[in-house]
């Protein structure tokens, strides 16, 4: 089967990369952010996931965006990503992710990746849907 490409690896390699420069302190800019965008993240989840004014600044070129802004932003990368491995398709993916869910009290799992808790809900979900388990 051939796979489609994953934008979010390349992104996630590139988060990868920037940690490994400046573990303490690495930061995305807005090249991630476009990035991001392109791979077919809403401008809305973004400012909600990453915080808007940080994602503001980075696009208008002023500042990358805080260590904090950075580590949602990677958060997010990460789990669109495996939703797109798992589904297969951009298209799969984003739909289950914005999808409310009963398993997830009716909230669409995008919505809980805000908080490192939130993804790691959302991620072993998508792990168990890629292994056949129910969800």
């Amino acid at each position: 089967m051939n796979r489609r490409p994953n934008p979010f690896e390349d992104i996630e390699a590139a988060v990868e990369a920037r940690i490994r420069e400046n573990p303490r302190g690495f930061s995305l800019d807005e090249d991630m952010v476009e990035a991001m965008r392109l791979a077919g993240v809403d401008a809305r989840e973004i400012d909600e996931i990453v915080g808007r004014p940080d994602v503001r600044l980075a696009v208008a070129g002023e500042r990358a965006l805080t260590l904090d802004a950075s580590e949602r932003a990677a958060r997010l990368a990460r789990i669109v990503g495996l939703a797109q491995k798992v589904f297969v398709s951009s298209e799969k993916a984003f739909l289950w992710l914005r999808a409310p869910h009963g398993q997830l009290a009716g909230v669409s799992p995008i919505s809980y990746v805000g908080s490192e808790s939130g993804a790691r809900f959302v991620e072993s979900t998508l792990i168990r849907i890629d292994h056949g388990i129910a969800a």
